[in-house]
């Protein structure tokens, strides 16, 4: 389990105790600490541009003449990604400027280039040259689309800045399976606290007064696989990006961020230790069931992967077919 540091110290004053003494502590007290990484870019100097115009290369098919449009003037790259449009804002290296090698997983520094007789004055990058494809950022076709996964960026701004690289340390922690208590962000730091001696700062949960669910149904088939299932409903949502600070600390957790309501589930399952997961109202007619799947059962999850289950999968379905894999996985 990854956990940030900046956000244990949400709950729990770190500020002034050293990383290596908080890894020490926690390994001895049973939570063991199997890493210690500084959250940082494996790049250097890459700023944002605006994909300006797009022309044929003159001596090859596959490549692209590229105009961006880098906020100090335009420049040209040569470009063989399939996935750019005009329009778009994407990572540009200018020379001097560090990335990976695709190849090697090294970092190299960008020298100027003649590609196919016309000079390159940069590149643009994809995930993998930038080392963000395990943050979920990966696209299937080259180039990495920025204003695809933040609508207000702009150009001229520096990449690692848009993808959320503060300065933070994550701990990689494993929790042991009878101590359900640490599998949380809160959990961990009241293991701090109590640690160091610290106070906790955690504000009380107040419930909303309106504990109506519109006559929405719930039950628990077999109740030797599931103890409790609850749901809320909320309305009035609109789908949009989550606020910047939240998809920085599913990030630095090891979670793509995806849209608010992907996100808030996510954010509050690794604060509290609690899974939850988003359904679309309309499409459960009212009614969601915990259950064993049938052997043989058919799941498609969110990856798109088809899944043949058995009577130790646990569903949650509505009245005509299962909608996620209880606590593992949605459909």
């Amino acid at each position: 389990m990854q956990v940030s540091l900046n956000w244990l110290n949400e709950f729990v004053d770190l500020s002034n105790i050293e990383t290596s003494q908080i890894a020490h502590e926690l390994t001895m007290s049973g939570l063991e600490v199997e890493g210690v990484e500084d959250v940082k870019p494996m790049f250097t100097n890459i700023q944002t541009v605006k994909i300006e115009k797009i022309d044929a290369h003159p001596n090859s098919e596959k490549l692209h003449l590229v105009t961006v449009n880098t906020a100090n003037g335009l420049k040209t790259v040569v470009c063989g990604a399939q996935n750019i449009q005009e329009g778009q804002i994407v990572p540009y290296a200018s020379v001097g400027s560090q990335v990976l090698d695709r190849k090697t997983g090294e970092m190299f520094t960008l020298t100027p280039a003649v590609i196919r007789g016309v000079e390159s004055q940069g590149m643009l990058c994809s995930a993998d040259e930038l080392g963000v494809s395990e943050r979920g950022y990966q696209e299937e076709d080259g180039i990495l689309i920025l204003n695809r996964i933040f609508p207000d960026v702009k150009i001229g701004q520096d990449v690692k800045d848009v993808l959320g690289f503060e300065k933070d340390t994550v701990l990689e922690v494993a929790p042991t399976a009878n101590r359900g208590d640490q599998m949380s962000v809160i959990g961990v730091a009241r293991e701090l606290s109590s640690l160091f001696n610290t106070p906790l700062k955690y504000n009380q949960i107040e419930c909303t007064k309106d504990l109506s669910t519109d006559k929405f149904k719930v039950e628990i088939k077999d109740k030797d696989v599931c103890k409790y299932y609850s749901i809320a409903i909320l309305k009035n949502i609109k789908i949009k990006p989550s606020p910047d600070w939240m998809q920085k600390r599913l990030i630095a957790s090891g979670v793509r961020a995806i849209n608010n309501v992907v996100d808030i589930t996510n954010y509050v399952m690794l604060e509290y230790g609690c899974p939850l997961h988003a359904f679309d109202y309309d499409k459960l007619n009212g009614y969601l069931c915990v259950r064993r799947a049938t052997e043989g059962e058919k799941l498609v999850t969110l990856d798109g992967v088809e899944r043949t289950l058995t009577t130790d999968s646990v569903l949650i379905a509505t009245e005509k077919e299962g909608v996620c894999l209880g606590g593992v996985f949605g459909g």
